[in-house]
């Protein structure tokens, strides 16, 4: 909402070619020295999380799992998240995230 706001109060400015207190705020184009580094240091994050993808997986078979653990696993150039409940059933999923596409972990602290 505010920054419909500012919209309202800058573009008539910009359409008249009249200056405005929120032109360098909001300008496009601006850089500066600490959003260059925020872009590289999240860039490099995003990259980093993309490396297990060339990582084997952790075992090669299910059948080692202990019970109320997980695993990543290779199958081909597919990668699972494979889960052994108390039960002794074996749940299998995608090892990949929705949101990045960034292959997950097993947490074994929180078992997830």
């Amino acid at each position: 909402m505010m920054h419909g706001t500012l919209a309202g109060l800058l573009i008539p400015d910009l359409i008249l070619g009249r200056s405005s207190k929120w032109t360098t705020l909001y300008d496009p184009s601006r850089k500066t020295w600490s959003a260059a580094q925020e872009f590289l240091s999240e860039n490099l994050n995003t990259f980093w999380q993309y490396k297990d993808l060339l990582n084997p997986g952790e075992l090669q078979k299910i059948d080692k799992l202990p019970v109320n653990q997980g695993i990543i696993l290779r199958e081909g150039l597919q990668k699972l998240a494979v889960y052994k409940d108390p039960d002794h059933r074996v749940h299998v999923t995608s090892a990949f995230c929705p949101h990045l596409g960034a292959c997950v972990s097993w947490n074994d602290l929180e078992k997830s």
